[in-house]
């Protein structure tokens, strides 16, 4: 994709808009890393820590927001073919639902009975999982991004390729939660919010791998079609 890519990005604008762009993936993957660490502290009973967390996933998704709105406004301003400026604005939505499923899920969790995680080491070892593979889909996906325009075509498929893959890693630790849960007792949930809450919970889980694996199949796309 490079040749193709630095050829969009001749211009001090649309320079700027690709520097934007890293800066973007950067605070997406953000959001997933602290996401990660406020369900391990969640999971041991840290809550006040787990908290601070949910609130720092907020400020940060904020923040990738307000990149996503500047490089919307760059790709107004720039010299950029329509059909360029579409194919970056299509990348930097996507990128943008990764964080906001991201911070859905910490909302999620937030409104749980703290019990429900803390109290069940099988289920805390399932959700921990998961997540843990919901962070590689992630990580492999920033790193294809922030090589956009530095990697020749073949090497950012290989990075799509390797999205697609560990997306499916997740799709079978979900449905493992998901199993898991069906057998969870009433005097386990206590109310039909927390069995409803802590299914939304899950499914904005795999959510962000969705959308990590949606990226990069738009990117490979676009690489493709630049070749």
């Amino acid at each position: 994709m490079s040749s193709g890519l630095l050829e969009w990005l001749k211009g001090r604008r649309e320079a700027k808009i690709i520097t934007m762009l890293r800066d973007h993936a950067r605070k997406v993957y953000d959001c997933v890393l602290e996401l990660e660490k406020v369900i391990k502290l969640f999971s041991d009973g840290k809550i006040s820590e787990a908290k601070l967390g949910i609130k720092r996933i907020s400020e940060i998704e904020s923040e990738a927001d307000s990149i996503r709105k500047r490089i919307m406004t760059l790709l107004t301003e720039g010299t950029l073919s329509s059909a360029y400026r579409e194919d970056l604005a299509h990348l930097t939505k996507r990128l943008d639902s990764v964080a906001n499923f991201a911070n859905a899920a910490a909302r999620r969790l937030s409104l749980l009975d703290e019990n429900i995680i803390i109290s069940d080491a099988e289920f805390k070892k399932k959700i921990l999982k998961m997540m843990e593979d919901v962070v590689k889909c992630v990580g492999k996906m920033y790193e294809m991004v922030i090589r956009l325009g530095k990697e020749p075509v073949e090497r950012i498929i290989e990075y799509a390729d390797a999205v697609d893959r560990l997306e499916h890693v997740v799709d079978e630790s979900h449905m493992d939660v998901r199993r898991y849960l069906v057998k969870m007792s009433w005097d386990q949930l206590k109310t039909p919010f927390n069995a409803i809450t802590l299914h939304t919970f899950i499914e904005c889980i795999e959510s962000i791998a969705d959308f990590s694996e949606d990226t990069a199949e738009f990117v490979r796309i676009v690489a493709i079609k630049v070749r």
